[in-house]
């Protein structure tokens, strides 16, 4: 069977050359707005096309019971301030150790690191939690998965572009055992078997 880009099945359907049912309806995952979690506004940033997926961890132990609402305000409020200075939470989205997902910046505006590296076109999504110590709960996989699935049929990005902060940047994030999922293409396997189109 002859697998085609999600940009390119939209595309055909868009075309009347592709019935509806072949794009392969991904459900949105639900998904925690910046207005429940308290989000400050963000100030104006550069824009970008999401082109593909990179995945971090807090590097801070962190574990079901936590407030995740009150650390990512946390997070946005020192970032924004004069320790970084950033125009919002530097991620696109936040996963806390439940599979809770969590709206971070505009998919549309570039993410911010404190490392250096061009984020343009970068998806960043992080996972709560420091995997050099913790392993990922499975709840945070499967939302990590459902999430990038969801996004790779809405903008067209490949799975196979998931990767990890270390892969652009001299750091240990994601962390080892995070890391790991991402080598051996669990991530990218698993995204992929969701946005595949019906047969």
């Amino acid at each position: 069977m002859v697998i085609m880009k999600p940009a390119l099945l939209r595309l055909m359907a868009v075309l009347g050359l592709l019935a509806p049912a072949a794009l392969c309806a991904v459900p949105k995952p639900d998904i925690i707005t910046r207005s429940e979690w308290g989000a400050l506004e963000a100030r104006p940033y550069r824009e970008q096309t999401p082109a593909r997926f990179t995945i971090h961890h807090s590097a801070v132990h962190f574990t079901k019971e936590r407030d995740a609402a009150t650390h990512i305000k946390n997070i946005q409020t020192w970032g924004m301030g004069e320790a970084r200075n950033w125009t919002d939470i530097p991620y696109h989205f936040i996963i806390d150790p439940n599979g809770k997902i969590f709206e971070g910046r505009n998919l549309l505006v570039e993410g911010e690191s404190n490392t250096d590296y061009d984020t343009s076109g970068h998806v960043q999504i992080n996972l709560l939690g420091n995997f050099e110590e913790q392993e990922p709960t499975a709840e945070q996989l499967r939302a990590a998965v459902a999430l990038m699935a969801w996004l790779s049929r809405q903008h067209g990005i490949p799975t196979d572009t998931i990767k990890t902060h270390r892969d652009f940047a001299s750091t240990l994030c994601p962390g080892k055992n995070l890391y790991r999922l991402v080598e051996n293409g669990f991530f990218q396997k698993e995204a992929a078997k969701l946005t595949r189109p019906a047969k």
